[in-house]
């Protein structure tokens, strides 16, 4: 049970990080036939990593020709030029 134990502890670790919920990952360790009391027994051991915050970002009224005019002079530019381009807006 040592190895089950292990390999529990594993995949709750990863997927914690990731942000899913414990009751997700119990089930799913469940429905691929893992002990119910050794999820549970390895949810005690380990504590939920802490997510990174979320950017707040915020929001003003544009007139609509205004984001008209800025998305169409966005298209072609990476996520990032795009990100910079509408927060120099805020400016």
């Amino acid at each position: 049970m040592a190895g089950q134990e292990e390999k529990i502890r594993n995949y709750l670790k990863t997927y914690l990080k990731k942000g899913y919920s414990k009751e997700e990952l119990r089930k799913v360790l469940i429905e691929f036939h893992y002990n119910p009391k050794i999820i549970d027994s390895v949810f005690k051991e380990i504590k939920r990593p802490e997510l990174k915050p979320k950017e707040r970002i915020e929001v003003s009224v544009f007139e609509d020709d205004f984001i008209l005019d800025i998305s169409g002079s966005m298209s072609g530019l990476s996520g990032d030029e795009q990100r910079k381009m509408v927060l120099s807006c805020f400016k």
